[in-house]
Formats: C-alpha cells, sequence, structure tokens
C-alpha cells in the first residue's frame, strides 16, 4: 500500500509551515509546531518489526502494562462466544470510488446532526486529499492525517469492494471530526487507548444507517457482526498475552534489566511455535480498537433507543480535557453514564439476531 503518496504536499506545506514559524509566538507557534511534528513524522515514516519474540514482548510490555487498569475489559470481551453462528454470506458490493464516497456524505447528512454534519462537509471539500489504493498491495486498511494549523485532512483507504470500504471511510472521517473539535496532541501520548472511540461510534452506526437501506441491508448487517466476532477473537488473544505479561512482571523494586532476564527465561521455556504463532497475531496492536469497542458498544446501546441522547453523549465525550491523566479521562466517560461492557451481553444479541434476519 503506498504510504507517501501526499509527500509532496507535505513538503510543501513544511516549508511554509518553517517560513511562518519565525515570526511565529504563542498559540500560533505553538499549533505550527504540532503541525511540522505530524509532517515530518509522515515524512521520515518507517514501518518497525521486533527482530524476535523477546524484542516483541519486551515492547508490548513498556506499552501495555502502562495501562493495566483496563486489562479487565479485555477480559469481559474475551469470554464473548458466537460458536452458535456456523454460516455467514459476504454479499460484495459494486461501488466505484466516487459512488462510495456518497454514501459516506449521504450517512452523514442523513443519520448524524447538523453540528456533525457541518464539520464533515469541512473535510469532504478536500476530496483532492482523498487517495484509493488496490488491496494486493495494503498492510493496514485506511489511515488519515490531520494537520492541525490549516485543518488539512487526509485519508488512504484500501478498497475491498466490501461494506467495510464504506464503514472504514466514514471511521476515518470520524477522527477528522473529532479532531476538528477538539485536537491535542496528549490524545496519541497519554490517552492513545482512547483515541478510537468517537471512530469507532461512526463506523458502527454508519453500518446501522445502511443496514436499514435494502441494497445494502445484507453487506452491512453481516459487516457489523464480522467486526465484533473479529473483535473478540483479538481479545481472547490479546488476553493470552497478558498471561505472559504477568508472567515476566517485575515489580517497582526490580529494574529493566530483571524484565529482560525474565522475557529471556519466559522465552526459553515456552512453546516456540504457540507462542511465535501468538506473537506473530499481533494482539497489542489491537488494544486500543477492543478498549474503545468497550465503550462504543455501551454508546450504540443508547443509540438504539434515544439517538438524540447518544449524539449529545458523544459529543460530551468529544469535549472531554485531553489533557487528563488516562484514569481520569475514562472517569469523565464513567460520569456520563457509560460503563465499558455493562450491556455486552445485550449487544451480542442484538448483533445475532440482526444477522439471523439474513440467513
Amino acid at each position: 500500500m503506498q504510504l507517501n503518496w501526499y509527500n509532496r504536499d507535505f513538503r510543501k506545506k513544511l516549508r511554509f509551515f518553517k517560513k511562518l514559524r519565525e515570526n511565529a509566538t504563542g498559540k500560533e507557534k505553538e499549533i505550527l509546531d504540532a503541525s511540522i511534528s505530524i509532517i515530518l513524522d509522515n515524512l521520515n515514516y518507517k514501518q518497525t518489526k521486533a527482530k524476535n519474540c523477546q524484542e516483541q514482548i519486551l515492547l508490548d510490555y513498556n506499552f501495555l502494562t502502562s495501562y493495566r487498569f483496563l486489562w479487565p475489559f479485555i477480559s469481559d470481551i474475551s469470554k464473548v462466544t458466537n460458536d452458535d453462528i456456523t454460516e455467514i454470506p459476504f454479499p460484495k458490493i459494486d461501488v466505484n470510488n466516487k459512488e462510495l464516497v456518497g454514501l459516506v456524505h449521504d450517512f452523514f447528512k442523513n443519520g448524524t446532526t447538523k453540528e456533525i454534519f457541518e464539520l464533515f462537509c469541512k473535510l469532504y471539500y478536500q476530496r483532492k486529499n482523498l487517495h484509493f489504493a488496490r488491496i494486493k498491495y495494503h498492510n493496514i486498511c485506511a489511515f488519515s492525517i490531520f494537520i492541525p494549523y490549516d485543518q488539512s485532512f487526509f485519508v488512504q483507504l484500501a478498497r475491498k469492494n466490501e461494506f467495510t470500504d464504506v464503514a472504514f471511510l466514514a471511521h476515518e472521517y470520524g477522527h477528522g471530526i473529532q479532531k476538528l473539535m477538539n485536537y491535542n496532541s496528549n490524545a496519541f501520548i497519554n490517552l492513545k487507548p482512547f483515541v478510537e472511540i468517537v471512530s469507532m461510534f461512526f463506523e458502527l452506526i454508519c453500518t446501522d444507517y445502511y443496514s436499514k437501506i435494502k441494497e445494502f441491508e445484507k453487506s452491512a448487517i453481516v459487516t457489523q457482526f464480522e467486526t465484533w466476532d473479529m473483535t473478540t477473537e483479538n481479545a481472547k488473544s490479546l488476553f493470552q498475552e497478558f498471561s505472559i505479561l504477568s508472567a515476566v512482571d517485575i515489580n517497582e523494586f526490580q529494574s529493566k534489566g530483571d524484565l529482560i532476564k525474565n522475557i529471556d527465561s519466559f522465552v526459553n521455556f515456552a512453546n516456540q511455535r504457540e507462542l511465535s504463532d501468538l506473537l506473530d497475531c499481533r494482539p497489542s496492536e489491537y488494544f486500543i480498537y477492543i478498549i474503545a469497542q468497550s465503550i462504543v458498544n455501551e454508546l450504540y446501546m443508547v443509540y438504539l433507543n434515544d439517538p438524540d441522547k447518544a449524539f449529545y453523549l458523544l459529543k460530551r465525550i468529544m469535549d472531554i480535557n485531553l489533557n487528563l491523566l488516562p484514569q481520569v479521562y475514562l472517569s469523565e466517560i464513567n460520569k456520563l453514564g457509560i460503563n465499558p461492557n455493562q450491556n455486552i451481553d445485550e449487544y451480542n444479541m442484538h448483533l445475532k439476531r440482526e444477522l439471523r434476519k439474513i440467513l
């Protein structure tokens, strides 16, 4: 998947922003610095891969143990099983790129609020920054980049000719909408486990919106269920990795050297094939999506009964101070009456009922 199609635009912006920065002060300089940093990160992007199991466990340990308080939500989702669903149709959708963008536009226009649609339009008018790639070249499905200084928005999507094309594009525009409303680079540092909440909600309700339209009903319902089922399977793999991280864990009096010794010892005595198979799936990469799903499920259950209330709660979530510590951020969500996985069984049953309508 081509990751540098926007490089020419980025280099041009970089020169312009650096020139502006020479005379900038205060807030303007701060936003310019953030924008320059984003551009440089993407121009210099190189995908890194751990050399071995030890290195992968160490990387995952440093990230995942920082958010140990969120592990129980992964555990909840890992216990969900849908073994009673044995056969699922997977109809393709036949739309070109222009029609695909039109479907996402129609969803935001008719399936969200006026305020959200107006924000979407600011991104929609930048369609020249939207790039489609052929699936055989991709290593990720979709991604987006938001430059805060000029609010420019770049999106890349690997087409599959499935309803996921619509859902993933709505997801990426969700990221842009959230950043238009409340941008703070800390969201991608300390609050990283929560950055997918808003975008995944738009992805989910976009799928729900098209499940009510005959032409896309089957594709949308299947996508909704498959996305959830895949999330539960990823949660199972991640929960297995938690057991590894617990086995190599160190206490506050031990050093990084002790951690490395623990990891080496664990790897040496582990079943090498099983360990490699697990880590090759990179369950840690799904952590932020599973955490978001545990919250989005609850918001979606509200949406089914009272869309206006759900959009009100969504706006409250987008307005939360992004300088908060992760535990405090989660408590702010809890104060809104949203408790991760509280209605997980009802959510699971709802999706299965919808799926059985088309089986």
